[in-house]
């Protein structure tokens, strides 16, 4: 169970670091409007890609963790980070790093259990 959960994280950063350029458009629907005239209101962009069904209850787990294993999930899976990088960002030791990817990863896997 604990490397399906370790995988469902790693799919979860993969795409989420696939989508993140789907956040806003650089042109709001008004900037459009003037700079293409009235029909430029309708959108000509495709909708966002589905998210799997692992990938969705892995971002409704990491959704209801408490803030500092978000922080150690997101720069682990999401940020793909070394360990050494990651924790120095977080201002905090390898091994207490270390220690909240286990915590995170438990985490998922007590969800899944309930789930």
């Amino acid at each position: 169970m604990r490397l399906d959960a370790e995988l469902m994280l790693a799919q979860w950063g993969a795409w989420n670091r696939g989508n993140q350029s789907l956040s806003l458009p650089s042109v709001s629907i008004i900037g459009r409007c003037m700079l293409e005239g009235a029909g430029a209101s309708h959108s000509t962009i495709a909708g966002e890609p589905h998210m799997s069904n692992a990938v969705e209850i892995t971002e409704q787990c990491v959704l209801v963790m408490p803030k500092p294993l978000q922080r150690v999930c997101k720069h682990r899976y999401i940020g793909d980070e070394p360990d050494q990088v990651a924790a120095k960002k977080l201002r905090i030791g390898v091994g207490e790093y270390e220690s909240r990817v286990n915590q995170a990863v438990h985490f998922l896997v007590n969800y899944l259990t309930e789930y």
